[in-house]
């Protein structure tokens, strides 16, 4: 099943794609989003009420259910708390996994958007998953496919995209 929310929302670009599905008979939510991008006060505060807005649906529709927030989120997951778009998700460690962390605090060599150089694009899990996640058989990484596939940045960015997937794997 797959459904749109906040479809006439100022803080969403696009409208947040939801897909329900099952996998061996456990209810997973994914949430597709597209956040606003650039600087500015106007954008950030957009990107901040679009978090604010997510977890209050997560919280009031999807409570208990496993659900893993993706998407290009424009924005970075470590900066200062009161300069943060994610303070929500990071302030409540209770109720969500930050799970390119790693990512977004290591090396850049393997940040999802190198050009600008930044990691704006992110993958929150819902608590539901905290067991799966850190059973030491999930892994999330950057997939460096302008590297392995391609000659250049150039010939990847004008054929496939000007970000780099985030790749998740749930060992359940």
């Amino acid at each position: 099943e797959s459904y749109e929310i906040y479809t006439n929302s100022y803080s969403f670009p696009r409208p947040p794609l939801i897909l329900h599905i099952q996998w061996h008979n456990e209810n997973i939510y994914i949430i597709n989003n597209h956040y606003k991008c650039c600087d500015g006060s106007d954008n950030f505060e957009r990107r901040v009420s679009a978090s604010n807005l997510l977890n209050e649906y997560v919280y009031n529709y999807l409570n208990d259910e496993k659900v893993i927030i993706i998407g290009d989120l424009n924005d970075s997951l470590d900066d200062p708390y009161q300069q943060n778009a994610f303070s929500i998700f990071i302030s409540d460690p209770v109720n969500y996994i930050l799970a390119d962390l790693d990512i977004a605090i290591g090396d850049s060599d393997y940040w999802s958007y190198p050009t600008y150089p930044s990691h704006i694009d992110h993958i929150i899990l819902s608590s539901e998953f905290s067991e799966i996640y850190q059973n030491g058989l999930s892994t999330v990484e950057t997939l460096l496919l302008d590297i392995i596939f391609f000659n250049n940045w150039n010939e990847y960015e004008n054929l496939v995209s000007d970000h780099r997937p985030i790749h998740l794997t749930l060992s359940f």
